[in-house]
């Protein structure tokens, strides 16, 4: 049986779950206007997924007009990327 994860991050694996509630969840709560959590935690075993579904959550975002998307970069200052 072939290992079905791969090990290289948010490569799209052949085989990915539907994952539609959790991004549906995510993003109305971010579009609420009085959201009931502002931050969410995906947890998960390595290869499971959680890079790809920040890749849809980002997406989605991007495609919006009204939306602006920040990539942090860890090891940077997060105030100078912002302003940038």
């Amino acid at each position: 049986m072939t290992n079905p994860f791969n090990v290289s991050f948010g490569k799209k694996p052949l085989e990915l779950l539907s994952r539609g509630e959790i991004l549906t969840e995510i993003t109305q709560v971010f579009e609420n206007d009085n959201p009931k959590t502002e931050s969410f935690i995906i947890t998960g075993p390595r290869g499971s997924g959680k890079t790809i579904e920040l890749g849809l959550i980002n997406d989605y975002f991007n495609s919006k007009d009204n939306w602006i998307v920040v990539n942090i970069i860890p090891y940077l200052e997060i105030h100078e990327q912002i302003a940038a």
